[in-house]
């Protein structure tokens, strides 16, 4: 990688470009990257990250947007732990530090029907395999499942809908609807987690699909099992396990 910073090698220093909020409580930074930056990845990979002359230890965040998206990344966080806190201040034009892209989970397009499972921030990844396909024209066919707690914490939802409206095949759900009317949030959607009925109900016969899952330990354990006896192979998952919070 070139246009390395003085304080770390092998970092690039990329400028903040647009910072806006996703949800009720999540961040979408976008990043400009210098033009003499090798820096190029697959939809599904993550990078270190950090900030120039900080002593904060670097995080890894998966890259939000497909790398059709020439000359910038972007990257989806909660305000969870130090670092996060640090880029929940930044302003534009502020530099931050990237390492190399790394990761072996993602998107193939030989897979002719992708299942993609994630909850909460999990949906970073899979929004840049959408993209990636959609902007690609790929012929495969997507399915999205995709659960937060509540309507309001659902990621980049018109997004999606627009990606609905394309072809793809967009699984909202939201885990806990009680007291929603207080809160002036309305959904008449389904509710509850992902389940193995629910992605059997949408997509018909597993055999054959890979099944993409992102997010947190849970989600991907209770899931697999059931998936696995329904026909998915075992060499057609592809998991990107998450710490739980």
């Amino acid at each position: 990688m070139t246009t390395e910073t003085m304080d770390r090698p092998g970092t690039v220093a990329a400028v903040v470009s647009r910072i806006s909020t996703e949800g009720e409580d999540a961040r979408l930074l976008r990043l400009e990257l210098p033009e003499a930056a090798a820096f190029s990845w697959r939809p599904g990979q993550f990078v270190p990250v950090t900030l120039p002359g900080s002593e904060l230890a670097p995080r890894h965040y998966s890259i939000a947007n497909p790398p059709q998206d020439a000359g910038a990344v972007e990257f989806l966080f909660e305000r969870r732990g130090p670092l996060a806190e640090a880029l929940f201040r930044l302003s534009g034009g502020e530099s931050v530090e990237l390492g190399a892209p790394v990761g072996k989970w993602t998107f193939r397009d030989e897979d002719r029907h992708a299942v993609l499972v994630s909850s909460g921030t999990g949906v970073a990844p899979l929004r840049a395999m959408v993209r990636y396909a959609l902007e690609k024209g790929l012929p495969n066919k997507l399915d999205l499942f995709y659960s937060d707690r509540t309507p309001g914490r659902l990621l980049f939802r018109r997004e999606l809908e627009e990606a609905a409206e394309r072809g793809v095949g967009v699984h909202l759900s939201v885990t806990e609807p009680e007291g929603l009317w207080e809160e002036g949030q309305f959904w008449d959607g389904p509710r509850g987690p992902v389940t193995v009925e629910r992605i059997r109900e949408a997509v018909g016969e597993l055999s054959g699909v890979a099944v993409y899952m992102c997010g947190g330990g849970k989600l991907i354990d209770a899931l697999r099992p059931g998936l696995k006896a329904a026909g998915v192979q075992d060499d057609a998952f592809r998991v990107e396990k998450w710490g739980d919070y």
